[in-house]
């Protein structure tokens, strides 16, 4: 009876183990993805300054094609300034990236990008690491909101 048991249990976790996607990268192909400035990363988690951190249910992004930066992502935290429009909240922009750069650093196996955005009122400074696995963090900051991090994927 314990065989049976035995049995069964590692056959659930064995196929429990299939189940999640995965998502292999090589560096070549983030290093190519990067230096191209054509790439998006989903994010599935939120550090917000002052709370405890959050999962993220929806999809929510930062693409980077060309010269230009598209972001829909969720906000949490305290705003100095809140928007007129209720339907403004989160960090929401399509706009050119202003004081682009790219670091690499090798011991960290990691590409780290910063640059600026302009969007109405705001000003968000973006500092998004990826690194060779495919794992990827963003750290946004704004003068008028505390600062706020993400963790996610990049996307294949």
């Amino acid at each position: 009876m314990k065989t049976k048991l035995f049995i069964l249990l590692a056959g659930i976790m064995f196929s429990s183990c299939t189940m999640f996607k995965n998502t292999e990268f090589k560096s070549e192909e983030i290093l190519q993805k990067v230096e191209a400035r054509n790439l998006k990363v989903l994010f599935n988690f939120v550090y917000p300054f002052r709370m405890q951190p959050v999962s993220l249910t929806s999809e929510y992004s930062l693409k980077i094609s060309g010269d230009s930066a598209y972001a829909f992502l969720p906000y949490y935290g305290v705003a100095h300034t809140a928007p007129m429009n209720p339907t403004d909240g989160g960090i929401k922009f399509e706009a050119l990236m202003q004081d682009y750069s790219v670091k690499s650093v090798p011991r960290k196996e990691e590409s780290v990008i910063t640059f600026k955005v302009r969007h109405t009122n705001s000003e968000y400074k973006l500092t998004l690491s990826i690194y060779n696995n495919g794992k990827a963090s963003l750290h946004v900051s704004d003068f008028n909101r505390d600062p706020i991090s993400f963790a996610g994927e990049l996307e294949q």
